[in-house]
């Protein structure tokens, strides 16, 4: 069987994939983005989720007594973050942050995200500086960053992530 050799124009269109054009590969992408779009899971809502959160806090220190009331956390704005960091400076009575120990910072960080943060809080929250226990001001420091790390996404499993 003679073979006849294609044309120039024959091999342009054996091999020129018709279904990789510029309109087909857009219409495709926008296909998939549309069917993502309905495949989107809406952000979660209530609870941690929202700007404003309200929980029941209860805890038992070392000596057996239970601390317990109801708090709402407002998460901070930046302006208000800002703010965090001024009452931190004052709180460290003018000395040099890497002057003060570890611990010191530790709890000016946390009593003064707290002093913004914390919209509602019970009677024995009045003066975070009054507490005699760290860990007590640290269990509710933890919920407070718990709380505005899931409300900002940060929570998110990093196989759900998509940067």
């Amino acid at each position: 069987m003679p073979s006849t050799k294609p044309n120039a124009q024959e091999l342009v269109d054996r091999l020129t994939p018709g279904h990789l054009s510029a309109d087909a590969l857009r219409e495709e992408m926008e296909q998939q983005g549309e069917k993502k779009a309905a495949e989107a899971v809406p952000p979660e809502e209530g609870g941690k989720h929202e700007r404003e959160y309200t929980w029941t806090f209860r805890w038992k220190d070392g000596r057996g007594r239970v601390w317990e009331g109801e708090f709402t956390n407002k998460v901070l704005p930046i302006r208000d973050r800002q703010r965090v960091g001024q009452l931190q400076a004052r709180l460290a009575g003018g000395i040099p942050y890497e002057q003060l120990d570890p611990d010191t910072r530790g709890i000016n960080r946390m009593i003064a995200h707290l002093t913004f943060s914390l919209k509602k809080r019970p009677k024995w929250a009045e003066d975070l500086q009054a507490l005699e226990d760290v860990q007590l001001l640290s269990e509710l420091y933890v919920e407070v960053i718990d709380h505005e790390s899931t409300f900002l996404g940060l929570n998110a499993p990093a196989a759900e992530s998509e940067i």
